[in-house]
Parts: C-alpha cells; sequence; structure tokens
C-alpha cells in the first residue's frame, strides 16, 4: 500500500496535508527504486568478488527478498493523483483534495517518475493551471483556504497567522523550486522561458549576495517601462532565512546544467 502521514509532516510544516500525500509517496517511490538499483548493483560485485563478510549472505543482498515493488507503487500514485493534467497532492477520507503542488510535480518530471511526451503534457497542465503567473512562473501552489470549510478552525498553525506569512508554503516563490523549474523548461525545450528565468536567478542571487528560502513578487510600471523582481519575505514578525543551503543547492545545479561557460565573478 501506500504511507498515510500525519498533519505538517512533509516539509510543508504550515499547511495540514493529512493522509494519503502524493509527495511523500513520490519520495516512497523513488527511495524504492534506488534501492532496488543499488541492492542489485551490490549483489553482482559482490557474486563477482572474492571477498565477502563472513555475515553478508546472497539473501541479505538479493532485491527478490524485498515484497515492495516500486513499479506497483508508481502505478497505484498515478491512479489515485493524476486527474486533469496534473498530479494532485492530498486523498483523504476517500477524496481526491483540489489542491496540486508545483514542486512536486516539478519533482516528478525530475526524477523521471514521468518522461518524454508524459512530462512535457505534465509540465504544460501544472503552468496553464496555475491561477496567478508571473514572470516568474506559478508561485509553490494554489493557496489553501485558511479555515475549514463550513467551519472556523484553521486550517494552519496560529503563529504563522501571527507573523504574517500565512501563505508561507503555497503563496510565495522558493528558490529550489525557481530553480528546478528553469531546469526543467531547458530539459523539456521550453528554452527561452527556461533561459530567461535563469538569468533573473542569476541576477537576484548577485543582487542579494544570499539565497533565502522564500520570496515574494513585485513589480513596477510607470508607464513607459514595467519590471518585476523576487525580493526576501518581510513581515513585521518574519524574515526570510538566508544563506539557505537547500535552495542554493538547486541553483548551484542549474548553473552547472546550463551555465558552465558564464564568466566567474569573484567578490
Amino acid at each position: 500500500g501506500l504511507i498515510r502521514q500525519k498533519p505538517f509532516s512533509d516539509w510543508k510544516d504550515s499547511i495540514e496535508r493529512e493522509g494519503i500525500t502524493f509527495l511523500t509517496n513520490l519520495l516512497y517511490w523513488k527511495v524504492l527504486k534506488n534501492i532496488k538499483k543499488t541492492n542489485i548493483l551490490f549483489y553482482e560485485k559482490n557474486e563477482n568478488s572474492s571477498e565477502k563478510n563472513e555475515d553478508e549472505s546472497d539473501s541479505e543482498l538479493c532485491w527478490d527478498n524485498i515484497s515492495v515493488n516500486p513499479d506497483i507503487i508508481r502505478n497505484r500514485i498515478i491512479k489515485i493523483f493524476f486527474r486533469n493534467k496534473v498530479f494532485y497532492s492530498v486523498f483523504n477520507n476517500g477524496v481526491l483534495q483540489p489542491y496540486y503542488g508545483l514542486d512536486e510535480n516539478l519533482l516528478a518530471i525530475e526524477w523521471k517518475f514521468v518522461q518524454n511526451l508524459e512530462a512535457r503534457g505534465l509540465f504544460k497542465g501544472i503552468i496553464e493551471k496555475a491561477n496567478k503567473r508571473t514572470f516568474f512562473g506559478p508561485p509553490v501552489e494554489p493557496e489553501y483556504p485558511y479555515f475549514k470549510k463550513g467551519t472556523f478552525k484553521l486550517t494552519k498553525p496560529s503563529h504563522v497567522y501571527l507573523a504574517g506569512v500565512q501563505g508561507y508554503h503555497d503563496k510565495y516563490y522558493w528558490s529550489w523550486v525557481l530553480a528546478l523549474l528553469a531546469k526543467i523548461s531547458l530539459d523539456l525545450g521550453f528554452t527561452i522561458d527556461g533561459r530567461n528565468l535563469s538569468v533573473k536567478i542569476r541576477e537576484i542571487v548577485f543582487r542579494d549576495q544570499t539565497v533565502y528560502d522564500a520570496y515574494q513578487h513585485y513589480s513596477f510600471d510607470n508607464g513607459k517601462t514595467y519590471n518585476e523582481t523576487l525580493q526576501q519575505v518581510k513581515t513585521r514578525g518574519f524574515r526570510a532565512e538566508h544563506d539557505w543551503l537547500w535552495g542554493a543547492t538547486y541553483i548551484l545545479d542549474l548553473i552547472d546544467y546550463q551555465f558552465c561557460d558564464y564568466e566567474i565573478v569573484n567578490y
């Protein structure tokens, strides 16, 4: 079967995503796939090696003794979560909730959960479905409601409302998701959008001399020129984290993918 999770237990820990979720089970599938690949290689290596530890046995190394097949898990995930060209986020109490994540759909492409024409179709689907789209693409995902349907019970922890960042995980632009969006745009052949976004990300990082976890969108229009940019999320009670390794890693991966021939600037 698939993995169920408790509320606030994935990286979007300000959102009450409970039940069977696409992201958690996508990670589950990826782990199983990597275990299968690594296990088979390890088994073959030891079969051809004259050295083997006394406590190692063929039964411990062979993938056949792992009962969960990643292909079966993949089929179940697709059957439950794929609707209207995208993977939705949460299935709970027999209902697929009407929310989808840009991040997890991009990861499905990056990790080859879907490939080739399926990947292009998924990419187009998540862009087309976005309620809000700027130069930087859509935010992480459509905003979750503040209250549970038919009640006054909050859907997010009270501290995010007090800090003024109730949209922390579903309203803003996360650095790692931006970099992944640019990389996948390039990889799938959407070259102009991918290159433009890549250049803009690079400019923002050089401007700030750091990488923030989350950014807020700003636009400027004086009647003659129009410009869009991203700035650190700031409220009276909150500042987005800086020197953020997760986002910086994805940006470096983007640079490695596309901009290796760029001039290195020393500061």
